[in-house]
């Protein structure tokens, strides 16, 4: 199985030391997002030779914003495009075949509000903006195939507080309709991440049974993101045997991340053991 350490609740301490640092600890597949502004990044990346691959945010631009494929802004896009493609040649670089990356919005949060209760903004219309967003994700993944890159397009979380803010769900893809719309109208080299807290906390938000959406879905997923939460909030806890969404993953997928906020080493490890341990029966 291919389960994969995801470093993005690593907020402070520099990419390339935190990736000597699990490397020191024989984890070896490493999921590198977020993190610090770091220069000549791949260049301090590219020497390990190590199955590693990137996520969203990486390499994480030297002047903060927050990715929209699917902003009306014209400045928010191109620095997400930029952004994106950037990404995609640096996947390539490393050797990876993988760059995966969060839905769209109909929103373009702030840098500060992000991950926690969103200011209020006016929402765009959401059927121009799932337009808008699946006729660029197509000429993303045109990119991104001349490369050898696939594509994978994660859903997004709502929360109740976000919810109550705005006139309309200003997330893409936080439910099944969203997501059959786009993986229904994209190109074969683009596919699913489902990410099990954010379709935790979004089903209990827009009250659907997430159990159903994983089964629906399963055609599309190539990837998972896993760790666990009380259904409120994303809050990256340590999965358990007993976490909801074992019986219903595609085992065949491509990889499995554990996205966790306690990133000590015995607690790495352990997780590690209980997820290829339930992959396994």
């Amino acid at each position: 199985m291919n389960i994969f350490i995801s470093t993005g609740q690593n907020k402070s301490v520099k990419t390339s030391k935190f990736l000597r640092f699990l490397l020191n600890k024989k984890i070896f597949k490493i999921e590198l997002s977020a993190g610090p502004y770091e220069k000549n990044i791949l260049d301090k990346i590219i020497k390990f030779k190590k199955n590693i691959q990137i996520h969203n945010y990486f390499p994480v631009p030297r002047n903060p914003f927050i990715i929209n494929l699917a902003s009306k802004n014209e400045l928010i896009y191109k620095l997400s495009e930029n952004h994106l493609k950037k990404s995609i040649n640096f996947t390539k670089k490393i050797g990876s075949k993988v760059f995966s990356f969060h839905a769209g919005f109909l929103v373009d949060p702030r840098v500060k509000d992000f991950g926690k209760t969103l200011s209020k903004f006016k929402t765009n219309n959401k059927s121009e903006v799932m337009k808008l967003y699946i006729y660029r994700l197509n000429r993303l993944a045109d990119y991104a195939k001349k490369r050898g890159v696939i594509l994978l397009i994660e859903n997004n979380v709502i929360t109740k507080k976000n919810l109550n803010r705005f006139d309309k769900n200003p997330f893409l893809m936080t439910n099944f309709s969203d997501t059959k719309k786009i993986m229904e109208n994209t190109r074969e080299n683009v596919g699913l991440l489902v990410d099990v807290a954010h379709l935790k906390v979004s089903a209990k938000t827009l009250n659907f049974n997430p159990k159903n959406f994983l089964i629906k879905t399963n055609k599309w997923t190539k990837a998972y993101h896993l760790s666990d939460n009380d259904g409120n909030s994303d809050s990256n806890k340590n999965i358990k045997k007993s976490s909801w969404f074992w019986k219903y993953l595609n085992k065949k997928a491509i990889f499995f991340t554990l996205e966790l906020k306690n990133l000590r080493i015995h607690n790495i490890k352990n997780q590690i053991k209980l997820t290829n341990s339930k992959l396994n029966n």
